[in-house]
């Protein structure tokens, strides 16, 4: 690396630190002040950004958090509603015992346990529903059984 600063960097310089003068700065060290002050940039980008998708505070994030679980149910209840068989019969109570907005007025624990168990639930079934296709596949009869006309072997031809 050189020993003084290009008329770019001592723009670029001026432009970044006003107060410092290009004159009393190696470059070495300029390039750590820009290097520092990049990642306290980038640290600042992050942290709002992180802000805005989690919540800048804490009780904001819950309230993120509760509206996604809510937002959840409803998902959950509307599928149910548009599909009775989303889960097995046996674990329709997970619908039928509360209503939705009883779902959506329990707490935040209760309500990501309920979550749980409904996906765990509608895995259920899709893997009965898997199963039972493929036992379907093995016992399929062909949509035509040839006529002896058709049929290309010679015993079959009298």
């Amino acid at each position: 690396m050189g020993t003084s600063l290009t008329r770019k960097d001592e723009q670029i310089l001026g432009y970044s630190f006003p107060t410092i003068k290009p004159s009393d700065i190696v470059p070495t060290s300029w390039a750590k002040m820009v290097i520092l002050h990049l990642w306290d940039y980038s640290m600042d980008l992050w942290k709002y950004r992180n802000g805005v998708v989690h919540g800048h505070t804490k009780e904001e994030a819950t309230q993120n958090e509760f509206a996604q679980l809510q937002s959840r149910v409803r998902t959950a209840f509307e599928e149910y509603n548009s599909d009775k068989f989303i889960v097995s019969p046996q674990f329709s109570f997970f619908f039928t015992k509360r209503t939705m907005v009883e779902r959506l007025s329990m707490d935040r624990d209760s309500m990501a346990s309920w979550l749980r168990s409904v996906d765990a639930a509608k895995a259920h079934q899709q893997t009965f529903c898997s199963s039972f296709t493929k036992l379907s596949k093995f016992f399929k009869r062909p949509d035509r059984v040839p006529s002896k006309q058709s049929c290309p072997l010679p015993w079959c031809k009298e």
